[in-house]
């Protein structure tokens, strides 16, 4: 360890340690992302600091390129302000000794973080969340696809996520990559018992945790991964001033960068917002609905996605999932004030190719969808259990049908989501008085494709929606599908087919669709053929759309004014 001898903020002489190995490190990666000289004589950082006067739009791009080299994380917007305030006046000699003699550099947390640098013309795809969640609802059904075929088709990017423990980005490892993909693609029937007695634990325990237990769960998931990647002294906390670094870093600058999640942690957003204002990355946000702040009423809390919403201040593009969620974003855009050139909109229809990636073992012998004699038709409905997916009233409907006569089961495949539980209360009341039905949670997409060939028909009857997936899974699949006269439903049913539109807010018309449907044998089979004639959007087709648009930004990266953080 090299003691070297500075000015503190305060110009008192101070003697201080330099953990060399990694802030040099740090430092040529700083230099070389930047295209800045490497000094190799001890004032090297005050040097870099006179660059950066010159090299960065504005003081807050400066301190923000400061933060991470010398303290080795993204600070927060307000730190960012804090020393602008403070030291946007001072020398360099007293910038680069101000963050040298601070605490947190002191106490050597980021003795052990070296800079990796990526490379500017890979698209980086935050999976933060996904590769984190073991369900597979929604969101996570699109990113684990999308992210699939990226690899599949061998284009260009970078999987990473964000630690929100040691506040950096970092690569996603191969294996965890692999399985964030690959999941649910195992038939339970191959598993055996001990797996499947887990497999089911996990997904449970994901599933009922709720949103603050899984943040606990991910610190305590984020400290395990960063123990495993060091050396067992510095696991056992006997670290040494010899020991190499042991945690990698990502340090971003001018990249591609595709955010495809829901993000609504406020540690991450703290973190994510002055990334995207001065790490002069072209981002590419995916946007699935607007329904927390059209449809409040459908949610127990918008305060999350009310913090999710000021990402639409800094991001460049905006890729939606329909036609519809694209005006709501441009009603919503005219009232965003933005210090960035207007945001760039486009549709991409999301893939309804949610094939398995693998064949069952041993595939069960699948019935006709038509009326067989030794085994009900099923009706299908796939989708998170919450109040606007209508839930309640689709069960209602397949009561009264069955109470009229019919003979089915009724099959809701999805994880409790907002306000599920009248919905289950219900459920479980008509399963006690004998009516045919049941619910299947975490299904993986293998166990899921063999309920859609089981099924004589879906229903998916929400009352609001972004774009309505399992119709377009439903329909390319040759299973017709009950759905609602409205909305991104009806723009998805209207160009696909083999779909009945119905008033969501009425079960005596899902009820008669339903009995049509089960007791007209044409009528099924002309919807049939209609849907086994539908075309649409490809998962390969997607994932390379979105490639492209979020891959291929303007030749030249605004810069941002001083005042505009």
């Amino acid at each position: 360890m090299q003691i070297a001898s500075n000015l503190d903020h305060k110009g008192l002489l101070r003697e201080f340690p330099i953990p060399q190995t990694c802030l040099e490190q740090r430092y040529n990666v700083v230099c070389q992302k930047l295209a800045l000289p490497v000094v190799n004589t001890p004032d090297r950082y005050n040097a870099l600091v006179k660059d950066l006067k010159h090299s960065c739009a504005s003081r807050e791009q400066m301190f923000f390129v400061l933060h991470q080299l010398f303290l080795a994380r993204l600070p927060t917007t307000s730190e960012i302000d804090q020393s602008v305030f403070r030291l946007s006046h001072e020398t360099s000699d007293r910038i680069a000794a101000f963050f040298l003699n601070s605490k947190e550099f002191q106490s050597g947390r980021q003795r052990s973080t070296a800079f990796e640098p990526t490379p500017s013309k890979v698209l980086l795809v935050d999976v933060t969340d996904t590769l984190r969640l073991n369900y597979n609802s929604g969101i996570q059904r699109v990113v684990r696809s999308l992210t699939h075929q990226l690899a599949l088709q061998s284009l260009s990017h970078r999987l990473i996520e964000f630690d929100t423990d040691r506040k950096i980005y970092r690569a996603v490892e191969e294996t965890s990559a692999k399985r964030m993909t690959d999941w649910g693609t195992q038939n339970r029937a191959d598993m055996n018992p001990f797996a499947k007695f887990a497999s089911g634990c996990t997904k449970r325990f994901s599933k009922l945790a709720g949103r603050r237990l899984r943040k606990l769960t991910r610190k305590a998931q984020e400290r395990v991964l960063s123990l495993r990647k060091q050396k067992p002294q510095i696991a056992l906390g006997l670290e040494t001033s010899s020991v190499p670094a042991t945690t990698s870093a990502l340090f971003v600058w001018e990249n591609a960068l595709l955010l495809p999640e829901l993000q609504t942690e406020r540690n991450y957003l703290d973190a994510i917002l002055p990334f995207l204002v001065h790490a002069r990355v072209h981002s590419t946000l995916i946007v699935f609905d607007m329904l927390p702040i059209r449809c409040p009423e459908y949610f127990t809390s918008s305060e999350g996605y009310v913090r999710y919403l000021s990402l639409f201040r800094w991001v460049d593009q905006i890729s939606c999932i329909s036609n519809a969620v694209e005006q709501h974003v441009r009603d919503y855009m005219r009232l965003v004030a933005r210090s960035k050139p207007p945001a760039t909109l486009d549709t991409h229809y999301l893939g309804g190719n949610f094939a398995p990636r693998r064949v069952a073992t041993n595939p069960p012998a699948i019935e006709s969808r038509a009326n067989s004699a030794d085994e009900l038709p099923t009706v299908l409905c796939v989708g998170t259990i919450e109040v606007r997916k209508n839930h309640r009233r689709i069960l209602q409907a397949m009561v009264a049908a069955q109470k009229n006569g019919s003979q089915f089961e009724g099959v809701f495949i999805g994880n409790a989501g907002w306000l599920s539980n009248d919905f289950l209360n219900e459920l479980r009341c008509f399963q006690s008085r004998g009516f045919k039905l049941k619910l299947l949670r975490s299904v993986g997409e293998i166990e899921l494709e063999e309920h859609y060939q089981k099924a004589a028909f879906t229903m998916y009857c929400s009352l609001e929606e972004g774009f309505g997936l399992p119709i377009v899974e439903s329909v390319v699949r040759g299973v017709p599908c009950i759905t609602s006269n409205r909305g991104s439903m009806k723009e998805v049913a209207d160009q696909l087919g083999g779909c009945i539109l119905v008033d969501p807010d009425s079960i005596e018309h899902m009820t008669e669709s339903i009995q049509h449907l089960l007791t007209d044998r044409d009528a099924l089979l002309k919807l049939s053929d209609e849907a086994k004639n539908a075309s649409w959007t490809s998962w390969e087709e997607y994932a390379a759309g979105v490639y492209e648009y979020a891959s291929s930004p303007p030749s030249k990266i605004p810069t941002i004014p001083a005042n505009a953080a």
